[in-house]
């Protein structure tokens, strides 16, 4: 991949960030952790799934596996894409730093 393309890729991904939190800036940790539409994740789910994703990819690139409790800390497989009888969500809502320094 070209310094260009890497540099790009950086841009989308920050911004992506930046949107994302100021869409979520005014929410509380219980707005976060309850389903906004019956059967769907809570939004704080798909911010920890950023953060999620984020780890996953920085495994993948540089071949290292990251450490557990960075993984805990964002719920990693617990929420989308858990690998079987290692679902693992919170039973009550993380504080809103949590969800946000998790995708910082």
């Amino acid at each position: 991949m070209e310094q260009k393309q890497i540099n790009l890729l950086i841009y989308i991904l920050d911004d992506i960030r930046k949107i994302t939190l100021a869409g979520v800036s005014g929410l509380t940790k219980e707005q976060l952790f309850n389903p906004a539409v019956e059967g769907e994740y809570p939004i704080g789910a798909y911010l920890m799934h950023l953060g999620e994703t984020d780890l996953g990819w920085l495994e993948v690139i540089s071949g290292q596996e990251q450490p557990g409790e960075l993984k805990k800390k964002t719920y990693y497989g617990a929420w989308f894409d858990p690998y079987p009888g290692k679902e693992n969500p919170p039973k009550t809502p993380p504080e809103t730093d949590d969800y946000i320094n998790t995708i910082y």
